[in-house]
């Protein structure tokens, strides 16, 4: 017997791993005998096989111990691929070697490993005793038995005897009270992926005799031991470990990344969703979502034998509550403070019953999908909802997997991975923006209880519940048994071919409303009452059609999928496509209230990059109207921005020559373009305007627009329009033009124009064709109002001919001022007329809409009207 002296660096104790330990082939809390010919050396799951990521290094035995013998490796054929790790304190006695092992070096720790003891989670119902058969996830069991299949999820188990058959994963076992379990078959095949099976061993139980097979084991507070011949691929933490006979450890260095339960891991989360200020049990709190980036590659399927190995989903995240008392401007980390909820925490997923749910309530993880394809134009009414349990999994499964991609997968690898879609953990939360919203005074229940609805990285919508107890309408008494609980989650049937690749996700942000209408029916059967609506984009994915979808959550315990609405078998130039945003609520629409709701998406279209609003029938999902802007080509910001600006590339004529050559040639009327957009704003309707007609891209470029004005030499001579210099020159071109038509007239004409100037005198010019009225000539641009009285000249009464325009303009102000506090002035030229109105309006609007996005007071479009020649639209806060 001799020692082994200190020939390497102290190691640091903690925080390699997620779990403790995990990054070692084993580690005891107080010793580690390891004996016989056994041998430990490690390999990557992650990269590959054991026989192809085999390495003779990386198998470390550590323990805090600091005794004498503390580690003790004995055999004449023992070897350790890797080095041996003793407490703070101990010394180079605490390494004893008998007989001619080999072994690599030794030194102390820095500090010791801290080893918390298993925190075992409250789960499901207690399920009783289970002798064979299938385990259910999520769910507790008294004790275990026989031969059982066990697939993806979590588990609560207090003896566990059985003979375990994992057909998915990954799984994980808290044992609370006795373990002699087997593993007789794992995952894809032996040796299977360590990761895919761990079992964390409760304070009580105090010692296991540890089976051959693939997984990991933290036990701090139990005795392992290892007997035989029996090869371990993965690793193990115990109070003491003893290991003799020929077995051979295996450690998998992929396990130091694996997070279980609440451990604490070094992978940063991101997070890229707005935080949302929220009334959560009674505690003002920020609700926000988050991701961890993926530590390894995605699993996919790609044949038979990778659906046993497939893991979902690959991005994992949370979506927290925060009690605001407890957030400083000091930075800190998305998982600190006061947490009220974490939906990701272990047991607020609810246990699965793979033979289906009945309600939901969170006592059965409730995950549905529409199955059923769309018309041609791209939507379908009250599709029926599809639960994923085993009965469904043939028609689901074809659509995640189908024949004629995966060759010769049929019914059983179809139900493994329905069961793992439902065994999976909460997806990562990116872009999604949670809506938390509670009872309505409209709809529903007045006692109905708190949601947050949100999408993640698993392809689904979730429902949590943002509060506790509540009542519900008919179909559950109290579905919320504990805060941050899964109530259901929907799977959006255009992301069921991304699980198949790991790709699916929403990240479009819900926008939820109460409407009153009638959603029962299509066509409507009149029947109209108020509803609670959540609409969603699907948002961006690789290779995935974009969709959106509207809910009725009136009843938050029995939702009603109402509608889907994808592009059209046959798209047009500018056709929907994948957005984030959704706007919705009652909309006038040619002087008739209807319920919208307004998608901006990309181009979906066949006519390359660019910008598209849709508006949909919030009842029926119907397209109501969609006009889009494709952007210029090459785009802005590569190799145009080398290029000049064409001198023809506004709609309707050239461009305005620069304010200094006007002033060099004022003499000379310049071409100016026809038409110009202004978004008012009531406190200075003069002062906030946009409506650059120039194509720039995606960036909206607005620069301050002069009204257009022309001369009488303009109107008569060649209909050319100069610009004006504002309200002070317009005011002294006024008074000029007046003083010298008073100066050529009688007294008595003199005395009839100045009370035409102050308005009195309305039509005067149909009673004496030999005088002009400059503001009722028909030959100057028409300026359309919305919302606001044109302020810089005096009101006057229209004559019979501009009484129609006049009634116009007040049913518009009514408009705005029930809709909104922004409007909008189009101002049309005259010699506009020769000009493609169609596409020119496409392009204001399109301009108009793209604007309306970067503002939060405008973000619909709530009136379209056209009125022959004239063209207006109004722009109506957000609710």
């Amino acid at each position: 017997m001799f020692a082994v002296a200190a020939t390497i660096a102290a190691r640091p104790a903690a925080a390699q791993s997620c779990v403790p330990g995990f990054d070692y082939g084993a580690f005891g809390k107080t010793s580690v005998d390891f004996g016989g010919n056994s041998s430990v050396d490690s390999f990557n799951s992650a990269a590959g096989t054991y026989a192809a990521t085999q390495s003779s290094s990386g198998g470390n035995l550590g323990t805090n111990g600091t005794g004498s013998g503390a580690i003790t490796v004995h055999g004449t054929a023992s070897s350790v691929y890797g080095d041996l790790y003793y407490g703070v304190g101990g010394t180079a006695s605490s390494v004893t070697i008998h007989g001619h092992p080999t072994v690599g070096d030794s030194a102390a720790l820095t500090t010791n490993l801290a080893l918390p003891s298993v925190i075992v989670p409250s789960l499901g119902a207690n399920l009783g005793v289970q002798v064979g058969g299938t385990l259910s996830p999520g769910n507790t069991y008294t004790a275990v038995s026989g031969s059982v299949s066990i697939g993806a999820g979590t588990y609560v188990i207090g003896a566990l005897t059985a003979s375990l058959t994992v057909t998915s994963g990954p799984v994980i076992i808290y044992v609370t009270t006795a373990f002699g379990a087997d593993v007789t078959n794992h995952v894809p095949s032996s040796p299977g992926t360590p990761g895919n099976l761990i079992f964390m061993i409760g304070p009580n139980v105090a010692s296991v005799g540890l089976p051959e097979g693939s997984y990991a084991m933290y036990a701090p507070d139990t005795d392992l031991a290892i007997h035989g011949n029996n090869d371990i691929y993965g690793a193990i933490v115990g109070a003491s470990i003893t290991i003799t006979g020929t077995p051979n450890l295996h450690y998998d260095r992929a396990l130091a990344t694996t997070v279980v339960g609440s451990f604490d891991c070094a992978l940063p989360e991101v997070s890229r969703a707005s935080p949302v200020v929220a009334t959560i049990n009674n505690q003002t709190a920020i609700v926000q979502g988050t991701f961890t980036p993926a530590a390894s590659a995605a699993t996919a399927i790609t044949d038979i034998a990778s659906v046993a190995a497939f893991r979902f989903p690959a991005i994992a995240g949370h979506m927290r509550a925060r009690a605001t008392s407890s957030i400083t401007t000091a930075g800190s980390k998305f998982s600190s403070g006061t947490i009220l909820f974490d939906a990701a925490e272990i047991g607020l997923i609810p246990g699965v019953n793979y033979a289906g749910c009945s309600s939901m309530n969170g006592t059965c993880r409730n995950v549905f999908t529409v199955t059923s394809a769309p018309e041609a134009g791209g939507v379908q009414f009250h599709p029926p909802a599809v639960q994923l349990n085993d009965g469904n999994a043939s028609a689901i499964g074809a659509l995640i997997a189908p024949a004629s991609i995966v060759s010769g997968i049929g019914a059983a690898q179809w139900q493994t991975i329905v069961r793992t879609v439902l065994g999976g953990a909460l997806g990562g939360v990116d872009r999604s923006t949670v809506a938390v919203i509670g009872a309505s005074v409209f709809a529903g229940s007045a006692a109905r209880p708190t949601i947050a609805y949100f999408g993640a990285a698993d392809g689904m919508l979730h429902a949590v519940c943002a509060s506790t107890g509540s009542s519900s309408a008919g179909s559950a008494s109290t579905p919320c048994p504990r805060l941050g609980t899964e109530l259901w989650a929907f799977l959006p049937r255009v992301q069921l071919p991304l699980i198949r690749t790991n790709t699916a996700r929403v990240d479009g942000s819900p926008r939820v409303v109460d409407v009153f209408g009638d959603f029962t029916g299509n066509p409507a059967t009149g029947a109209r009452s108020w509803h609670t609506i959540l609409t969603f984009q699907t948002g961006f994915a690789v290779n995935a059609s974009p969709a959106a979808y509207a809910i009725d959550v009136t009843d938050p315990a029995s939702p009603v999928v109402l509608w889907e609405y994808t592009p059209p078998r046959t798209p047009g130039a500018l056709d929907f496509g994948a957005g984030l945003t959704v706007t919705a609520g009652p909309t006038l629409i040619n002087a008739q209230l209807g319920n919208l709701a307004i998608l901006q998406t990309a181009n979906g279209g066949t006519g390359g990059a660019g910008v598209v609003a849709t508006a949909l029938s919030q009842e029926t999902g119907a397209k109501i109207w969609q006009f889009g802007y494709a952007y210029p080509s090459p785009p802005r910001g590569v190799a145009a921005d080398t290029v000049l600006l064409p001198t023809t590339g506004i709609v309707g004529g050239p461009v305005r020559r620069p304010v200094a050559a006007q002033r060099r040639r004022r003499h000379q009327p310049q071409r100016h373009r026809h038409a110009a957009v202004r978004v008012l704003d009531q406190q200075a309707p003069d002062r906030r305007r946009a409506g650059d007609l120039q194509d720039r891209g995606p960036a909206i470029r607005r620069r301050r627009l002069r009204r257009l004005r022309r001369s009488d030499r303009d109107v008569v001579d060649d209909e050319r329009a100069v610009p004006d210099r504002g309200p002070a020159e317009r005011d002294r071109r006024r008074d000029r033009r007046d003083h010298d038509r008073l100066h050529r007239l009688r007294p008595r004409d003199q005395r009839r124009a100045r009370r035409r100037r102050q308005g009195i005198l309305a039509g005067a010019r149909h009673r004496q064709p030999g005088v002009r009225d400059r503001g009722f000539d028909r030959r100057q641009p028409r300026r359309l109002w919305l919302g606001q009285q044109h302020r810089t000249r005096p009101v006057r009464q229209p004559d019979r001919h501009t009484r129609g325009d006049h009634r116009r303009g007040q049913r518009r102000r009514e408009l705005a001022r029930q809709h909104g506090d922004l409007a909008l002035q189009l101002v049309e030229h005259p010699a506009a007329a020769a000009v493609d109105r169609g596409d020119h309006h496409r392009r204001i609007f399109g301009r108009l809409h793209r604007h309306a996005e970067a503002h939060a007071d405008a973000v619909a479009i709530d009136d379209v009207a056209d009125t022959g020649r004239w063209r207006s639209a109004a722009v109506a806060g957000s609710a």
